[in-house]
Parts: C-alpha cells; sequence; structure tokens
C-alpha cells in the first residue's frame, strides 16, 4: 500500500508519540529499535546453495529518556522495575495542520530493561538516562508482525 503525498510532506521526530506500560511520555530524546531474521545458505558441493535455513529472530533497542521521563518511568514500575516486562507503542502521527498522513503504529509486546547509562558531564544539554530494552517478542511494524511463528502459538494455545 503506497501512501498518498500529494505535497511532499513526511513525518518527523516531532510527529512520535511514545507510550511505555501506558504512560505517554514527551520527554525522550531518542528511541531506537530494530530487528533482524538471521539465516545461513546451506552449502554442498555445488557452486550454489541448496536452500536455507529458516533463521532466527533477534531484536533489540534502546530509548534515551530526559532525566524527568526516566524517573516517572522507573517510579510507576516501582521496586523491581527491572524484572517486569514492558510494552512500548510508538505512534508516527501526522501534523494535521500541514498533511493528512495516515497514522503508523509499532509495538515492543514486551521487553525488559537492561543497561541503563547515566553518562554525564559539564555541558548546558538536560541530563538523560538512555536504557537498552531487552526484546524477546517480535517488534510489531505497523502493527503487523513480520514472521509467522506456528511453535510459538500451538505452545500459547
Amino acid at each position: 500500500m503506497i501512501f498518498p503525498n500529494p505535497l511532499g510532506a513526511y513525518y518527523s521526530y516531532s510527529n512520535i508519540e511514545l507510550s511505555v506500560d501506558g504512560l505517554v511520555f514527551a520527554g525522550v530524546k531518542a528511541v531506537n529499535y530494530k530487528d533482524t531474521l538471521g539465516r545461513q545458505f546451506v552449502r554442498g558441493t555445488a557452486m550454489q546453495p541448496l536452500g536455507m535455513t529458516q533463521g532466527r529472530y533477534e531484536a533489540h533497542g534502546d530509548i534515551e529518556f530526559y532525566l524527568e521521563g526516566f524517573m516517572l518511568l522507573v517510579t510507576s514500575l516501582g521496586p523491581g522495575f527491572r524484572q517486569r516486562p514492558i510494552t512500548a507503542t510508538i505512534t508516527y502521527g501526522p501534523n494535521l495542520a500541514m498533511v493528512p498522513l495516515p497514522f503508523i503504529v509499532d509495538v515492543i509486546p514486551a521487553f525488559f530493561l537492561g543497561e541503563i547509562d547515566a553518562s554525564q558531564g559539564e555541558s548546558e544539554d538536560a541530563l538523560t538516562r538512555k536504557m537498552t530494552m531487552h526484546i524477546p517478542t517480535q517488534i510489531q511494524w505497523g502493527l503487523i508482525p513480520s514472521i509467522l511463528e506456528p511453535q510459538i502459538l500451538a505452545a500459547v494455545a
């Protein structure tokens, strides 16, 4: 599906809304997430591969909050916040004053906080906390899963 874009309008960082466990954050310096399906060629004695493995899915990410947003998150999660699965919803919303672009929603159904980085030094920049995300679930790009995993569906059912 191709979105109509008659005036050449594009989404910008200010069009992002980040919701973590139901809390909406405006004080987010950066949000980054990615996934991959690593595959390997199966080779024999022929010059071309015989085929490919199904691969292994992996997802990673990080969020950098301004200090106040970070404290809101950890205090709302409470003690043991690193042990709780957290859900993130990233909504890309249009600036309706410019062009009515469609909403796009990515979901990270569950992740755990990993490393928390409080690197800071003398400057006029606002203080931040950068956290890595350990993502054992599949990122839903535009609410669409990129792989189908029948073994997990059968195990959950």
